[in-house]
């Protein structure tokens, strides 16, 4: 993966292409069951019929997180979004991958070995 930062948002490129991850970590602490409302909301901005269509409550490397799957159209080009969501005391992060939904398949190992690499310092 090939990284870039901007605004404190940092941005990765899966180096064989066809998809990318995008972390954003914030000091606001929103509790754990409303981290999936977020982050609807925020793909509804750019999509008003985004949808969840797989979630999960997943515990990794320690910390209790959410995995949330959502599939929304930007700008007429379906996508799929496959992401962990962990909402604590330390703040809110939200590890995002996405890709066109004709290559999320292809690379959906690669997302997944990457965002089991999550963790929390306190």
């Amino acid at each position: 993966m090939q990284v870039s930062c901007t605004g404190g948002r940092f941005l990765f490129s899966r180096s064989s292409g066809g998809g990318h991850a995008l972390v954003i970590a914030e000091p606001i602490a929103v509790p754990l069951g409303s981290v999936e409302d977020v982050a609807l909301a925020n793909a509804q901005l750019v999509d008003p019929n985004a949808k969840i269509v797989f979630r999960d409550q997943r515990k990794v490397n320690g910390v209790v997180l959410r995995f949330l799957k959502i599939e929304a159209d930007v700008d007429a080009v379906p996508m799929v979004y496959g992401g962990y969501f962990y909402g604590g005391e330390q703040g809110t992060v939200q590890v995002v991958t996405y890709a066109e939904k004709t290559r999320f398949p292809e690379a959906e190992k690669d997302f997944m070995d990457f965002l089991n690499g999550f963790t929390v310092s306190k």
